[in-house]
């Protein structure tokens, strides 16, 4: 393999100065403690904080991930969340650990032995990160760069000769990435793809190398599994459980904005990846190559874990590009080096100011809380470490003050997604596996959860509330559960903002019973009449063309709505989940207050019964325009002497506006 005088001149052998190396040593330990969550995060309400609180508990109270519990996140979430829980704070600093040890390892193997001073960028970078999954994403990339270098001829300027202590690095990054999974479901698709190319890189040169890398990935993953106490068998199972997750994401999650945002990470994206390409790839031969469709899916994954959700989630894929330049810059040749630092670094700025004003303030800012985070965490856990249980102890009171629950005997659920009030009030929590209702989007999600309470593991008492996200229509979160909840539990009293529902298997499914089921197939954009003397289910079976599922694959499609018109007059419109769609919804009457569900119940006047129901999408290219529907009239037969409803006090929690977060 032959490499042009001009090509190896760019790119000088010679190591960087003593000074600067020890500069950049420095700042690759401030990133690895960095990355740490020695100061955590600790229980409060909230939608993002009640699964980071419910998915400690769960693993606290040995929970298995893929059965028990079907989330994006796995056992060791806490890695990512950095929230405390007294039962796994151990596995979280452990698991953080072992991963910026890898993580380090690697930046440190690309920039050795040239340009070790760049390393002092690492923890600047780390500091940036609102969103915490560009890290996961960049270290499976930066490990196959790595081991590319170690693949290259003597002659090449890019070798790294694999000496112990690089294999040491190898084993350490190796280590880091394949447990990452089990940290969230989705970061599967980079460690994955990644550890794929590179055992293909090493197969192509050395048969035991390419073995001991996929036996040692194995290993770590079913190690990392049972450390966190969950059984080896259940592994396969946790990740056949996150293909509805991941499926259904984008068509369910979908959030719009700017579109020069988009056009931002495009341009910047493309110009990294031309960089890589010129000025590294194409002189390395095949494995050149071969990085280079490990960065172009990198890059791909980073950007539909940033414009799908097109809101905070953008800094996923600006902190990625920052990645990946600091990666160009440990490579590329001087001159082309920096453009990639200008670059990446212009498009993090452009497209955080999207969001939030990304400005000088901001940077130190972010820069401060780190290391402030850093030191007193750190001094926290060594001097005093019993003043995270008291802060524990001190958040679960105040979550307790802002969200009374009523005193409840026997197991409970709580719907849709308030977890944290559930468990800091001490009830015991007898959860459905997909535990936040607004994560229930699939057919398969919907169905695991209905199964769930019509179990022997369903709860004794559920606390309901409506709570939709994105202007969703309520009955869409968790519809056949709501079904069920209908048909088993009857609504007895309010006590703050929750229904009190108590299960009644009997009386409850004799009171309402399905009646003739009536399928015909209609157009978008057309009225469909409902019954207007009985309470309708109704599923909607629309699909996306040829066209939107490649659409939907590269990025999303646009948002079907469903418009509303009640008998009284009134029109309502809301976003439409094709997905629940599917499984089917309470079509009529309209509800959207939990006290209505003891209205249903009891067939009392006064329900905002539904005229018609009209499927609105304006892009025929991408959704089908003829869809099937069905309506099932429900007959509802009320006790001879219903008693009232009983309406609690409400609480201050009841009446406050809680603020809405968006899933991470």
């Amino acid at each position: 393999m032959s490499y042009s005088a001009s090509t190896q001149n760019q790119t000088p052998t010679r190591n960087a100065p003593v000074a600067s190396t020890l500069v950049g040593l420095l700042g690759l330990i401030l990133a690895g403690l960095f990355f740490v969550p020695w100061a955590p995060h600790f229980p409060s309400i909230g939608l993002d904080p009640s699964w980071k609180y419910g998915l400690n508990d769960a693993l606290a109270h040995g929970a298995v991930f893929g059965g028990d519990v079907v989330f994006t996140f796995g056992p060791y979430a806490s890695v990512y969340s950095r929230s405390y829980h007294p039962a796994t704070d151990g596995l979280m600093i452990g698991g953080s650990i072992v991963y910026a040890l890898g993580f380090c390892a690697a930046f440190l193997m690309l920039a050795w032995p040239r340009r070790v001073w760049l390393l002092v960028g690492l923890p600047v970078i780390v500091s940036f990160l609102l969103n915490r999954d560009a890290a996961f994403m960049a270290l499976p990339f930066a490990l196959l760069a790595v081991v590319v270098r170690c693949t290259q001829d003597e002659t090449s300027p890019w070798r790294l000769r694999p000496g112990p202590a690089v294999l040491i690095g190898i084993a350490l990054a190796t280590c880091a990435i394949a447990f990452s999974p089990l940290i969230k479901g989705s970061f599967a698709a980079t460690s994955g793809f990644a550890s794929a190319l590179i055992f293909i890189v090493l197969i192509r040169r050395h048969v035991a190398a390419a073995i001991s890398f996929a036996v040692l990935f194995a290993l770590s993953l079913a190690g990392a599994w049972l450390i966190a106490g969950q059984p080896l068998d259940a592994l396969p199972h946790f990740f056949l459980a996150q293909a509805p997750v991941v499926s259904g994401y984008t068509n369910a999650m979908s959030a719009n904005g700017p579109a020069a945002v988009v056009v931002i990470y495009a341009v910047g994206a493309i110009a990294l990846f031309a960089l890589f390409y010129r000025r590294a790839a194409r002189h390395m031969g095949l494995p050149g190559y071969v990085l280079l469709l490990g960065l172009a899916f990198t890059l791909f994954v980073s950007f539909k874990a940033g414009f799908v959700r097109q809101d905070g989630h953008v800094f996923i894929s600006g902190e990625l590009l920052l990645f990946i330049g600091l990666m160009g810059a440990m490579l590329l040749p001087v001159r082309h080096a920096a453009a990639g630092l200008i670059v990446s670094a212009l498009a993090w700025g452009a497209m955080g100011n999207a969001i939030l004003p990304v400005n000088g303030p901001f940077i130190v800012d972010r820069l401060a809380q780190t290391w402030r985070g850093t030191v007193d965490g750190l001094a926290t856990r060594v001097n005093t470490p019993e003043a995270l249980q008291a802060q524990y102890d001190a958040s679960l009171a105040a979550i307790r003050s802002q969200e009374p629950m009523p005193a409840i005997t026997g197991t409970v659920d709580i719907y849709p997604t308030e977890i944290s009030g559930l468990l800091a009030a001490g009830l015991k929590w007898a959860g459905r596996p997909v535990f936040q209702s607004y994560s229930v989007y699939t057919p398969e999600l919907n169905q695991l959860n209905n199964a769930h309470l019509t179990s022997d593991a369903a709860p004794d008492t559920v606390l309901f509330a409506f709570d939709p996200i994105d202007g969703r229509l309520p009955a869409l979160d968790d519809s056949l559960s709501l079904r069920t909840l209908l048909t088993h539990y009857g609504a007895t009293e309010m006590a703050g903002r929750w229904m009190v529902m108590k299960k009644d298997d009997k009386t409850l499914h004799d009171r309402l019973t399905p009646a003739k089921t009536q399928s015909t197939r209609v157009r978008t954009n057309n009225p469909i009449r409902l019954p207007t003397d009985t309470p309708v289910w109704m599923t909607v079976d629309i699909s996306p063309t040829m066209l939107g599922r490649a659409v939907s694959t590269l990025y999303k499609l646009p948002r079907v709505w469903i418009v509303l018109q009640l008998e009284n007059g009134e029109t309502i419109r809301h976003r439409f989940i094709p997905g629940i769609g599917r499984s089917g919804f309470l079509a009529s009457p309209y509800v959207d207050k939990p006290e209505q569900l003891r209205d249903l119940q009891l067939n009392a006047p006064g329900q905002r019964r539904v005229a018609s129901v009209t499927i609105e999408s304006n892009d025929p290219k991408l959704w089908s325009e003829q869809m099937n529907i069905s309506l099932t009239p429900m007959n509802v037969t009320p006790p001879p002497a219903p008693r009232s409803l009983t309406i609690g006090p409400k609480t201050e929690s009841a009446i406050a506006e809680t603020p809405r977060q968006t899933v991470d």
